[in-house]
């Protein structure tokens, strides 16, 4: 089966989402060791310096870094900047890590309640499908959290949703720049001006600390893999494939942060945490082009498997003419 650009934009995307999933848990393991503030700030540095080399590399991409409207680029990245310190304080203010994650993939209704109000357009069953699967999966990972004795508190989980309408917005404002702007410039650019955003911010909150060599480890793959890798794929995805879409595979960034934590960490998965994933998942089909997919593979399979004895037959008479008569 011949793939067009739109399914390896679809796989690209997953692939990003899987980087991020395991950067969630990176994240945890660098920010127990090390202040949030310069590790926000050497990630992007990491990445951003990667892309801008490449981006200095080639006439063409040259040209294109020049003419970048840079000052969207910075508007774009001060948004983005302020979803990943809404986030980081939500959890500071009484936001499970569970619930924040959860929170996060809200993204995928949010994102179209976004366009929808600029455009004016009414949302569709779907939506509404996907709003119903999303926010309950919230609710259940929440109340897991109640009974435990975690507990949430009203002030971080209302700046984790600060946070999700800020990457709504990154990803409304991608999908419209990405007509416009050289693609590299449009990756690279958002990591420069984030380097700048949080340099400062290292300064202002003087948090400076020199990390170890082990964290520099850590630190690269954040960089490099998370934030470089990871949005330039993004870029590359919403040159094919509608923001929608893009929020709904983004929204499943918990799953994978869950799934390779108990592959690393063997910790126990909650069965609520289970059904809130695969609530999730349903989710997600609602708003993309996925569910259709999987049914046209999965069909394929069938319908080959059940050509194998045609094949078998076909294959007999080719080398025993006679053994038929």
């Amino acid at each position: 089966m011949k793939m067009n650009k739109r399914t390896f934009a679809y796989l690209g995307m997953i692939l990003a989402t899987a980087i991020w999933g395991l950067n969630f848990v990176v994240v945890k393991l660098v920010v127990s060791q090390y202040p949030l503030i310069p590790f926000l700030f050497l990630r992007f540095l990491i990445g951003g310096v990667a892309l801008f080399a490449i981006a200095m590399s080639h006439p063409k991409w040259r040209e294109g870094w020049r003419s970048a409207p840079k000052g969207k680029l910075f508007v774009l990245s001060v948004v983005v900047a302020g979803g990943y310190i809404s986030s980081a304080l939500g959890i500071e203010f009484g936001a499970s890590p569970g619930v924040a994650a959860m929170i996060s993939a809200l993204v995928m209704v949010a994102t179209p309640s976004l366009d929808w109000l600029i455009s004016g357009h009414r949302p569709n069953i779907k939506f509404i499908v996907a709003l119903g699967l999303s926010v309950g999966a919230v609710i259940l990972v929440a109340a897991q959290g109640e009974a435990s004795g975690g507990g949430n508190g009203v002030l971080g989980v209302g700046l984790e949703l600060v946070s999700v309408v800020a990457f709504s917005i990154q990803i409304l404002m991608i999908e419209r720049m990405a007509k416009s702007v050289d693609l590299l410039a449009l990756a690279s650019g958002q990591l420069v001006a984030l380097t700048l955003v949080f340099g400062a911010a290292t300064v202002v909150t003087a948090t400076w600390v020199t990390p170890t060599p082990t964290l520099w480890m850590l630190l690269a793959f954040s960089g490099l893999g998370a934030s470089a890798i990871g949005l330039m794929l993004q870029v590359l995805a919403q040159t094919h494939v509608e923001g929608a879409a893009i929020a709904a595979l983004t929204s499943l960034e918990p799953g994978y942060a869950m799934g390779f934590a108990w592959l690393l960490t063997r910790a126990a998965l909650p069965s609520i945490y289970v059904l809130a994933l695969a609530m999730l998942v349903c989710a997600s089909l609602m708003e993309t082009a996925l569910g259709r997919m999987a049914i046209d593979a999965g069909w394929k399979a069938v319908s080959d498997f059940a050509d194998m004895p045609a094949v078998y037959r076909y294959v007999h008479r080719a080398r025993w003419p006679l053994a038929e008569d």
